[in-house]
């Protein structure tokens, strides 16, 4: 089995996929669907987002927990929209994945098992500049932690985590 160092992995990566913004681990929401939380936040130009994954990093109580993904962009670019319909993830293990699948009515892909999961198939989702935000509409504790990756579509267009 060949070993590749890190920048080769990362270069390898970045061809594919684009550019990789990690967010820390952290809570996941739990306002009720009252407050959505800023994840990453998308400056001076539109990006196409081409995955967007994360990780339970401590297990999900058995509660409801529907997390809806949504795209707000700066107030003179549009209205805030979902990027998937809700998905309950009360009950899920650590190490199991989420992410989207980059068609805007379908649920938040689960992870079949931990660490398994389909990515997206649509070709990425154009954000203009905003933020994405998670929210949940239960309240339970747990921990994940999210990745993005995107290409620029304009010269100066990044992505930064919150």
């Amino acid at each position: 089995m060949p070993y590749y160092d890190d920048s080769t992995k990362r270069m390898i990566t970045d061809h594919l996929l684009g550019l990789r913004v990690d967010r820390a681990a952290s809570l996941i929401p739990a306002h009720g669907g009252v407050d959505d939380v800023d994840y990453f936040t998308i400056y001076d130009g539109p990006v196409l987002m081409t995955l967007l994954y994360g990780e339970i990093t401590v297990a999900v109580a058995a509660a409801a927990n529907e997390i809806i993904i949504s795209h707000n962009p700066t107030p003179s670019t549009g209205a805030t929209a979902a990027l998937n319909a809700a998905l309950d993830i009360s009950g899920w293990a650590e190490g199991d994945i989420l992410t989207i699948d980059g068609l805007l009515t379908n649920a938040m892909l689960p992870a079949a098992s931990a660490g398994s999961s389909y990515t997206m198939s649509y070709g990425g989702v154009i954000l203009s500049p905003g933020s994405l935000n998670f929210g949940n509409s239960g309240a339970s504790v747990a921990n994940w932690k999210w990745s993005m990756f995107y290409f620029p579509l304009t010269e100066g267009a990044y992505v930064a985590a919150v």
